[in-house]
């Protein structure tokens, strides 16, 4: 038997139909309770009795299979099969065989009182002759008929959830993008920096930018910031996407004055008093701050600084445009400045570099003053406005004052310093 069923096996493997080894036994052990029980019979007859029931099996299966299987290369699968009247029987020779033609190969078929089946494709015509059809039956469970249809249907459907082609990539449909941005100013001056926001609408991801400002220079950013150092009128440019979509903008740049700072000591390294200076073009104003908060205008200005914080100033330049331009300078003085007043005098009878006493710079700035002394009482002993008046340890009447320590008090009548007011102590010997 198993060399029967290998037999079987490979006239399948000619027709390319699977063979089932279960299946066989299967259908072997229906057929044989199903047969009567027969007189002993020859092994010739035995031998004939399975090649014809075997053979009529792998008709049906070969008919199954092939209705079956999809071609996506051929067209619509067409399949009939129409039942022939019986013919004669043309032998009772188990070893007679008719040959089943097909386009490339002939397969053996067993026949014996059977009828014709035509099987018709798209690919050939079978002849397939079945001894005794009626006795066969095949169990429903063993073969599944899927209809063309549904074939037909689910590679339709299996189609539709397949892309055709590639897919576009997010963010490249250029047609999408259109280049729209802000510029904090579209008048600004020359030198002051433009500040660009981005607002176009991205549907995907990142999307190239390329920016033409106008002056010869460019930029790939998304948010550049630019600087025009020249007056004129710019034509700034976005382009977005591959395509070059792009949008523009008008930016007009005016003057800004151009500004210098003139500093200059009128008495020397110990005096801080200094005259600071600008030129200035028309329609232009200067604004000067100090280190000690005070201000003053003017293309001309002088100051006092009383310490090395103080010696600070802040030049300001504004012009009709409305550009301003702003220059500073530091460290103008290092110290504290008191009027550069001794701290102790000896008066005498006669003339000498130490008989009065008056802060020296007061001599020296040339500014209106008032120096004013008194007792640790709080009495008002001395007073002057005259650098040719100084205090010699007497009254205004003319007394002599005792010996000890006294407060003096300078108050400068001009705009020269902030604090007008200077404060300090003096002893008497």
């Amino acid at each position: 038997m198993e060399h029967f069923d290998e037999k079987i096996k490979q006239s399948l493997d000619g027709l390319e139909m699977p063979y089932d080894a279960t299946a066989w036994q299967q259908m072997a052990q229906r057929l044989d309770a199903a047969a009567p029980a027969p007189a002993p019979a020859a092994p010739s007859a035995i031998i004939r009795n399975w090649a014809i029931g075997l053979g009529g099996v792998a008709s049906v299966a070969g008919l199954v299979w092939f209705g079956i299987q999809p071609d996506s290369s051929d067209t619509a699968a067409v399949q009939e099969v129409a039942l022939v009247e019986p013919q004669a029987d043309v032998t009772s020779d188990p070893q007679s065989v008719l040959g089943v033609t097909t386009n490339s190969e002939q397969v053996p078929v067993a026949v014996q009182n059977a009828s014709r089946a035509t099987v018709m494709t798209n690919r050939a015509v079978e002849n397939v002759v079945i001894e005794n059809p009626a006795s066969l039956s095949v169990p429903e469970k063993q073969v599944e008929t899927i209809p063309i249809s549904d074939s037909k249907q689910d590679v339709k459907r299996q189609e539709a959830t397949q892309p055709s082609g590639p897919r576009p990539v997010r963010g490249d449909v250029d047609e999408e993008i259109v280049p729209f941005f802000e510029a904090n100013k579209t008048r600004l001056c020359a030198g002051e920096e433009l500040v660009l926001t981005n607002q176009t609408a991205i549907k995907g991801r990142a999307t190239q930018f390329h920016w033409e400002f106008g002056d010869g220079t460019s930029s790939d950013a998304r948010e550049p910031r630019h600087v025009y150092d020249r007056p004129g009128y710019y034509t700034l440019t976005l382009e977005a996407g591959r395509k070059g979509s792009d949008t523009t903008q008008m930016i007009e740049v005016v003057p800004t004055p151009d500004v210098t700072m003139d500093k200059e000591n009128l008495i020397g390294p110990a005096v801080p008093y200094f005259r600071l200076s600008t030129s200035l073009n028309s329609g232009e104003t200067a604004q000067w701050t100090f280190g000690d908060g005070g201000t003053a205008t003017g293309e001309e200005v002088t100051r006092l600084f009383r310490s090395t914080n103080d010696a600070k100033v802040t030049l300001t330049v504004r012009n009709q445009h409305g550009c301003t331009v702003k220059q500073e300078a530091k460290d103008l003085y290092i110290g504290s400045f008191n009027l550069l007043a001794p701290n102790a005098f000896s008066p005498t009878e006669t003339s000498g570099t130490n008989d009065s006493y008056l802060p020296e710079s007061l001599r020296e700035l040339n500014v209106p003053f008032t120096f004013v002394v008194v007792d640790m009482k709080g009495n008002t002993v001395f007073t002057s406005k005259d650098v040719n008046n100084p205090w010699t340890g007497r009254t205004l009447a003319g007394e002599v004052l005792p010996r000890g320590p006294y407060k003096w008090l300078v108050t400068i009548g001009s705009d020269i310093v902030r604090n007008k007011v200077f404060t300090g102590q003096v002893i008497l010997k």
